[in-house]
């Protein structure tokens, strides 16, 4: 797994941006093990998994003042979610969530959990998402369960 986070850091360097957040998904971490790599001036949060594969994290750059959502957060045999709230001094708090759903997850069960958008809608914060979602989008059309989850992303303007 260092060699995928090596490029990570070598892109990084190569794109000499200041990047004040950087989702992964896939990242296989076990609740029994942790992640064996730094990435210098960010601070490393994880969701493990407890399936065969998935898990995701975030890098927060240093700087930023943040707090781990674990009340919105979850692990789950459907995907795994991280949210982060950033304190942000001169609007509205931002939220952040990195989402895996497991490819052969139920569509349907995800939908229903996905993933706590009315509490997050009355916390009226900025919010981004960033995720493996593992829904052929191009199925909107012919797809009840894939046009439930675009349409709920659109009713909540993501």
């Amino acid at each position: 797994m260092s060699k995928h986070f090596d490029s990570l850091n070598q892109m990084r360097c190569d794109l000499d941006y200041p990047f004040h957040l950087i989702g992964i998904s896939e990242t296989w971490l076990k609740p029994d093990n942790h992640l064996n790599f730094d990435l210098s001036g960010y601070t490393f949060l994880s969701q493990p998994t407890s399936q065969r594969a998935g898990g995701v994290g975030m890098f927060i750059n240093s700087h930023l003042k943040y707090h781990a959502r674990f009340d919105l957060s979850t692990c789950t045999d459907e995907c795994e979610t991280l949210w982060v709230e950033i304190k942000n001094h001169l609007d509205k708090n931002i939220l952040f969530v990195i989402i895996y759903r497991h490819p052969n997850s139920n569509i349907e069960s995800f939908n229903q959990l996905f993933p706590n958008i009315e509490k997050i809608n009355r916390e009226n914060k900025i919010c981004f998402i960033l995720g493996d979602f593992n829904i052929n989008l191009l199925n909107y059309d012919n797809h009840n369960l894939t046009e439930l989850f675009v349409n709920t992303l659109n009713l909540y303007f993501f």
